[in-house]
């Protein structure tokens, strides 16, 4: 067993962190690792229920069934006859995207979306996303991989017939989480995901209604016409206009720079 310890040396007089004595064995080998980090690093097996019940906690988030400030227990999102351990480490993650705030024995709440992060989100996602659909436009995404796009797009539109408007933002996320990964920046789509989450937060006290939902569903439906047809210049107009839109639909300011771009873009008669 080896063991370790932190401790920043300073000058004699000066304040002093206290001291942490970590033990590291065969049982515990990440200890000495920052929690986030230790948690990337778990076995394939305990990785693949991580990620099981960190799509489950965050579609839960999402979906506003996890009140912005409540008060949740550990108990409150696993599942019974189930590992407490992959749970722990899902919480541990969504903590470190900023999405909870877990309170020592006691469990953890959910912070709340300022308009101004929605803001700054859409304008990175703006960059991002039109970066991603001119790279598909070129041919660079593969046939399975966009026709994930397609199925989620597809099952947007069967939540937008039940008027569900949870589930139609939970495939929301999967489309465009989806056009990131097919477009081959499957370590980018993590943050996206973490961007989009926020987004559906924000969004749970202002919920889409029944004449937004099929708006959203043809700007997508533009988005995956322009990459069929290979034309990057609309490809990315697609996905300014949706942001455009976006932020309409949030009551938020436009971005200066998109409406820059949009203003000398001809319009495409249909």
């Amino acid at each position: 067993m080896q063991e370790m310890s932190d401790r920043r040396e300073v000058s004699s007089g000066a304040a002093r962190w206290p001291r942490r004595r970590v033990e590291v064995s065969a049982a515990n080998p990440l200890a000495h690792l920052p929690r986030s980090e230790a948690v990337e690093r778990r076995e394939p097996a305990s990785v693949g229920l991580r990620e099981q019940a960190l799509r489950a906690i965050r579609g839960r988030l999402v979906s506003g069934e996890l009140g912005i400030g409540e008060l949740r227990r550990e108990t409150d999102v696993r599942p019974v006859a189930s590992s407490r351990t992959p749970v722990r480490e899902a919480l541990a993650i969504l903590a470190a995207e900023g999405l909870i705030d877990l309170i020592p024995q006691r469990g953890f709440v959910v912070r709340e979306v300022t308009a101004d992060e929605v803001s700054e989100i859409l304008e990175m996602r703006t960059d991002f996303e039109a970066r991603a659909v001119e790279r598909l436009a070129t041919g660079a995404g593969t046939v399975a991989n966009i026709s994930e796009t397609e199925r989620a797009l597809e099952d947007m539109r069967n939540r937008a017939e039940a008027h569900d408007t949870m589930g139609f933002g939970v495939h929301e996320i999967d489309f465009h989480v989806g056009l990131a990964s097919a477009a081959g920046f499957g370590y980018a789509a993590h943050t996206l995901t973490r961007w989009l989450t926020r987004i559906r937060i924000y969004r749970i006290a202002r919920p889409l209604d029944d004449f937004q939902m099929p708006a959203i569903i043809e700007e997508h439906q533009t988005i995956l016409g322009a990459v069929a047809t290979r034309d990057t210049r609309q490809a990315r107009v697609a996905v300014l206009r949706h942001m455009r839109a976006t932020r309409e639909r949030l009551d938020l300011a436009r971005d200066p720079r998109v409406e820059l771009e949009l203003a000398g873009t001809p319009q495409v008669r249909r």
